[in-house]
């Protein structure tokens, strides 16, 4: 009888040591997938932000063609002006 047991203790400690590995296991998966994920949101940031600069880039683009063209615009009227 101790030794029936025995080896239901036995098997008890087996069984939860096996469910420990295997909450082990999960918790590495689980982590390799956050460390997956955070790359993939720290690239997404990275491009959003690069998108932004581009975008910036464009606008004050076309700021500096309508100035130098505001500044084309006035130089002729005063060419004009002086003229007549």
């Amino acid at each position: 009888m101790i030794g029936l047991v025995g080896m239901c203790q036995y098997g008890m400690r087996q069984t939860a040591e096996v469910e420990n590995q295997m909450t082990s296991v999960s918790t590495a998966i689980d982590s390799y997938r956050l460390v997956r994920y955070c790359s993939v949101g720290l690239a997404i940031t990275q491009i959003i932000g690069l998108v932004g600069m581009c975008q910036y880039g464009m606008r004050q683009t076309a700021e500096v063609e309508n100035q130098m063209t505001s500044v084309s615009t006035a130089i002729d009227s005063l060419d004009t002006v002086a003229w007549d």
